[in-house]
């Protein structure tokens, strides 16, 4: 519970303020109040950490992704180390031997909090979100009373 407060805490303070550090330091303002330990220690690990080569044996020391707190701590770090770039925050981010899944969403979630929009991520990423969106998802068309391929969103047109 304490991990998915903390995600909201640093979403929204990244959200409103544009800076995800004033989100971190939100959450180790409210959680020291209450002692969460549980959570700020991970969350501190993660800190330090980023402050050095970052690799996937560093990473390891975070965890292994499959407890909240660890998955929170490694996206946590992605974000920190990365310079502001989205492609090096999320290869950071899946870039250990455990759950890549959860704290590479984590951290997605997170950078599109604190990065100033689509512009700072890749064009082939996108271009290869949007085949993918293309291939899988299809708009009802009410007027025809179903699906239709041809409603897709056609991002690769």
């Amino acid at each position: 519970m304490q991990s998915a407060q903390a995600l909201a805490l640093i979403l929204a303070n990244t959200i409103m303020t544009g800076q995800y550090s004033r989100g971190l330091g939100q959450i180790a303002s409210e959680y020291t109040k209450f002692g969460h330990e549980e959570i700020l220690r991970p969350m501190r690990s993660a800190s330090r950490l980023a402050g050095h080569h970052v690799t996937p044996e560093t990473m390891s020391s975070l965890g292994d992704g499959k407890t909240p707190a660890s998955a929170l701590a490694i996206a946590s770090c992605a974000l920190q180390s990365s310079e502001g770039r989205f492609d090096e925050a999320l290869r950071v981010a899946v870039s250990h031997p455990g759950n890549r899944v959860v704290t590479g969403a984590l951290a997605g979630a997170i950078i599109g909090a604190d990065f100033e929009g689509i512009d700072t991520i890749p064009p082939d990423w996108i271009r290869s979100f949007a085949r993918v969106l293309d291939d899988f998802v299809v708009v009802p068309r009410p007027e025809a009373g179903g699906n239709s391929r041809e409603e897709n969103f056609g991002l690769c047109s």
